[in-house]
C-alpha cells in the first residue's frame, strides 16, 4: 500500500504558511495566557497583541496543548487517509508538549505515528524540521530519518541572549533581586540549550562582547564538521542586532561554506519565554 506521510508540528515551531499549505501541515497551537485567559497561540493571539499586553503589565505566561487535542488531530488524519503521521514537537525538557503528543497516540491503532522530540525550540525545531523534510524528499524512508534527526539533536545547539533579565525572572530560572541589579547595569545574558540541559552559561554588558562569544562557540562546533553546519537566525523585535551578527558570521574566516538562514518571524509563547528584544541562534553540524 503506498503511503500517504501527513505532518503535525506545534505553533512555536514557526513553519511558515507556504510550507504549512505545501505540505498539508496540521499545527497545534500551545496556549498562551494573558491575565488568566487562555488564548491559542498563532490562532487566537499573535505576538504584536502579546506585546501590548506586556507593555501594560499584564501577566502573560504558556501552556502546552493538551492530550485531547492532539488525539482528535490524529484521528481527522486518520479519517483523511494518512498511513504515517509525522509529529514534531519543541523539547521535552521544556515543555509538556512532547508528553501530551506522546499519551494522545497511545490507543490510536493501524496508523504509525512517530512522535519526534526536537529537543529544541522556535527556530533550533524548525531546523530539525527542515533536514527532516530534506531526507524524506530525498526518498529515505521514515524510520531512517526519525534515527537521523535523534542524531543531530546531540549535534545541535540553541543559543539565546536576551535584552534584560526580565524573561528569567518571570520564568523563576532567577530571583526578582537579581534581575533588578541586573537589569541595572544592562546585564545581556547567554543561554545554551544543548543536548535537553538549558543553562545561563554567561552574562555581558555589551553587544559586542556577546557577538563574539556566539561566534567562538560556532567556531568550536565548526571543528567537528565533516560535512557541513547549518545555522538559523531569529529575533523578537530586534532585527538589527541579528543581522548585525549574521554579517559578523559571515565574515569569520574559520567559518566556511556555513548555510546561514535568517528569519524575523517568532510566535508570542516564544516571545513570552526569551523576551522581548531577544535573539536567538541554532545550529547543527555534520
Amino acid at each position: 500500500m503506498k503511503k500517504n506521510i501527513r505532518i503535525m508540528a506545534d505553533s512555536t515551531i514557526g513553519i511558515n504558511e507556504y510550507e504549512i499549505k505545501k505540505r498539508n501541515i496540521t499545527i497545534i497551537p500551545l496556549n498562551v495566557i494573558i491575565d488568566g485567559v487562555s488564548y491559542k497561540d498563532e490562532v487566537e493571539i499573535f505576538i504584536d497583541e502579546v506585546l501590548e499586553f506586556v507593555k501594560k503589565g499584564v501577566k502573560v505566561g504558556s501552556s502546552q496543548p493538551s492530550p485531547d487535542l492532539f488525539e482528535k488531530k490524529f484521528l481527522q488524519l486518520i479519517e483523511e487517509g494518512a498511513t504515517d503521521i509525522l509529529c514534531f514537537t519543541l523539547s521535552s525538557t521544556l515543555s509538556g508538549t512532547y508528553q501530551s503528543a506522546n499519551i494522545a497516540k497511545t490507543d490510536i491503532k493501524d496508523v504509525n505515528i512517530y512522535i519526534i522530540d526536537t529537543f529544541s525550540a522556535s527556530i533550533g525545531s524548525l531546523l530539525m524540521y527542515d533536514i527532516a523534510m530534506e531526507d524524506l524528499d530525498s526518498g529515505m524512508e521514515i524510520t531512517d530519518m526519525v534515527k537521523h534527526i535523534e542524531a543531530l539533536t546531540r549535534k545541535s545547539t540553541v543559543i539565546l541572549n536576551m535584552e534584560n533579565l526580565n524573561a528569567l525572572k518571570i520564568s523563576g530560572r532567577i530571583s526578582r533581586i537579581r534581575a533588578a541589579i541586573g537589569n541595572l547595569i544592562k546585564v545581556k545574558p547567554i543561554l545554551e540549550y544543548k543536548e535537553g540541559i538549558l543553562e545561563v552559561t554567561s552574562k555581558y554588558r555589551t553587544e559586542s562582547a556577546v557577538h563574539n562569544a556566539i561566534i567562538e562557540k560556532i567556531k568550536n562546533d565548526y571543528l567537528k564538521m565533516k560535512k557541513r553546519m547549518i545555522i538559523y537566525i531569529g529575533h523578537v523585535y530586534n532585527r538589527e542586532s541579528s543581522k548585525k551578527l549574521q554579517n559578523l558570521i559571515e565574515k569569520t574566516k574559520e567559518l566556511k561554506n556555513v548555510t546561514i538562514k535568517f528569519f524575523d518571524k517568532m510566535t508570542a509563547v516564544v516571545a513570552i519565554n526569551i523576551g522581548f528584544g531577544g535573539i536567538g541562534l541554532s545550529w547543527v553540524y555534520e
